[in-house]
């Protein structure tokens, strides 16, 4: 078949233009689907160390529920990424501060006095005081 006079051929390819408007609306949509996943990523990882650090407060709460009204005492635990427990600060990522108050109310007796039982856990990495618990112990438990 041979080309009439006055027509031009037929192209069926795309233009720099057009392919550089292509590229950048691909662009432009990848980097949102990349800022959603790197959001989620995020939301995730907070969710995770928050039901992390709240099972070393409760853990830390029951320590002294067991130890009971006479026995409860302050102390510090240290956590690994894995929520093992550690005998030192070396290689911990959480530590747990629990502290006792006790209500000292002149008309009750000592043994219907309430302790009050506080428990901060603190990312060591930067120091943030990532969860804190209460709970009050009476003479014959939590």
């Amino acid at each position: 078949m041979g080309m009439r006079v006055g027509t031009r051929p037929q192209n069926r390819g795309f233009t720099l233009v057009e392919a550089l408007a292509a590229a950048t609306i691909l662009a432009v949509s990848l980097m949102g689907l990349l800022s959603a996943w790197l959001f989620a990523f995020n939301q995730t990882a907070t969710t995770r160390e928050s039901a992390d650090v709240t099972a070393i407060a409760r853990a830390a709460i029951e320590r002294q529920r067991e130890l009971g009204y006479v026995y409860c005492r302050p102390e510090d635990a240290w956590f690994d990424g894995e929520l093992r427990p550690l005998a030192s600060a070396s290689g911990a990522r959480y530590q747990a501060s629990t502290r006792i108050r006790s209500g000292r109310d002149p008309g009750i007796p000592d043994h219907l006095q309430l302790k009050q039982v506080m428990v901060t856990v603190t990312r060591l990495r930067d120091g943030a005081v990532v969860h804190e618990a209460h709970t009050y112990l009476a003479w014959g438990g939590v």
